[in-house]
């Protein structure tokens, strides 16, 4: 906003203006990877704490045959 009120020269504003892009690309990929990388880590503690079975479709048993 300052940036507006006072004579400064397109070029320097344009310059400003990439680089504040190009921080919130950096930080938007960081934010992704590290969400991601979360993910994969809660999936790996939930898997620890409640295996899945690989059980028949329920209501076959080995008795009834």
């Amino acid at each position: 906003m300052l940036l507006l009120l006072m004579p400064v020269d397109p070029s320097m504003v344009a310059l400003l203006a990439v680089a504040g892009t190009t921080t919130v690309v950096s930080l938007t990929v960081q934010a992704w990877l590290r969400r991601s990388q979360e993910q994969r880590e809660e999936e790996a503690r939930w898997s620890a704490l409640l295996p899945v079975r690989t059980a028949d479709p329920v209501g076959t048993t080995e008795d009834e045959q």
